[in-house]
């Protein structure tokens, strides 16, 4: 959109100054309408956001066994013995349905990088979670439920003293007894994501998160349920958490940890070769809320050329916003493409709107 649009009014409004008082409005604009927004007093600085949630993944693909994953940029103690733990993650992927023995299986997440004890695999084609206990025991949990080679499945696996636990889809699969203690160094204190050996077939992930404690049930469904907020259940807290956020085809070498606790680094890509992609896609599993286009523009939708002959400016991802540096008695927000919520920031004047002109010309509906 063209920015020429100062001298429409601006001659009129004289000399001003912020009132010191921010005008702030948030809402959603319906798919095919137009809201205007009309100020109070003439306005300057005038920001809008995207603030529809949309919902991206984070995808790997290797082949030949390779080692592809990422894994947490900082290292903290491993928690102490009889710690308990969690790992959650939305999972979607053909995975690797050719394992033979503990380090060929296909590992999804795992709490640490230098050894597979604490950990969500597929083990001959099945979902398995583990945990190496004390003395060396090592506890698998494992499920008669396929990988998933189509759509996606939530994953969580809960490690306390004695007892292992998978959950898929909020629902309780296989409970594994032990008889002995966690080991606090095997449980880890790292989010891997992938495999560091033996990584083969498509993966997409969303919402890998490794959690303080042992969920319960209730809070397992609290999580299940909460979908694309990925909501912390009451007692628990995320230590490390992948969501992802960046935007859609970016070949990424790092992404960031929303963790709600502690600071453990953002994540670190490790061990890709030219054979291996690793990317933001649009699948998830959630749909997206509130997400279509909004476009912000000076007149209405309805006069001459402002659709035409694009004379707006287009936000698409979450969180894209735009600041014009204008003085402005009213602006038009229009969703053309699905309903899209929105913030909107402005500093007032002291000018009164009765001493501005409409704007009008050349890049606004010239």
């Amino acid at each position: 959109m063209s920015n020429n649009v100062y001298g429409s009014g601006l001659r009129n409004v004289g000399s001003y100054q912020v009132s010191g008082e921010p005008y702030v409005s948030a809402s959603v604009v319906n798919d095919t309408h137009e809201e205007q927004i009309i100020f109070p007093k003439v306005s300057n600085n005038i920001t809008v956001k995207h603030n529809g949630q949309i919902y991206n993944s984070l995808y790997l693909s290797g082949s030949d066994n390779g080692s592809l994953y990422y894994i947490n940029e900082k290292t903290p103690d491993p928690p102490a013995n009889s710690s308990e733990r969690s790992l959650s993650v939305w999972l979607s992927g053909s995975g690797q349905h050719n394992a033979s023995s503990f380090r060929d299986n296909g590992i999804v997440i795992s709490g640490t990088e230098t050894n597979n004890k604490f950990l969500i695999r597929e083990k001959d084609g099945k979902l398995q979670g583990l945990h190496v206990y004390g003395n060396g025991t090592q506890v698998v949990a494992t499920t008669s439920v396929q990988f998933p080679t189509e759509g996606w499945k939530h994953l969580v696996l809960t490690v306390k003293d004695s007892e292992l636990k998978l959950y898929i889809d909020r629902d309780l699969k296989v409970t594994s007894t032990a008889g002995t203690t966690t080991v606090g160094a095997n449980l880890g204190s790292n989010l891997v994501i992938g495999s560091v050996a033996n990584f083969e077939g498509e993966y997409g992930f969303r919402d890998a998160i490794l959690w303080d404690t042992a969920l319960s049930a209730g809070q397992v469904e609290t999580l299940f349920d909460s979908s694309g907020s990925a909501t912390s259940p009451a007692g628990a807290n995320k230590l490390i958490w992948l969501k992802p956020s960046s935007l859609v085809g970016e070949s990424l070498t790092n992404l960031k940890n929303h963790a709600d606790t502690h600071t453990y680094g953002n994540f670190i890509l490790k061990n890709i070769d030219g054979t291996e992609i690793a990317n933001i896609v649009p699948e998830s599993p959630f749909a997206d809320v509130n997400g279509g286009e909004l476009r912000v523009h000076y007149r209405t939708t309805g006069s001459t050329n402002v659709a035409t002959n694009k004379h707006y400016w287009s936000l698409k991802g979450q969180d894209e916003q735009v600041t014009m540096n204008i003085k402005a008695k009213e602006i038009y927000l229009s969703a053309p493409s699905g309903d899209a919520a929105y913030s909107l920031h402005a500093d007032l004047t002291t000018i009164p709107t009765s001493s501005m002109y409409q704007h009008t010309g050349l890049g606004v509906d010239d």
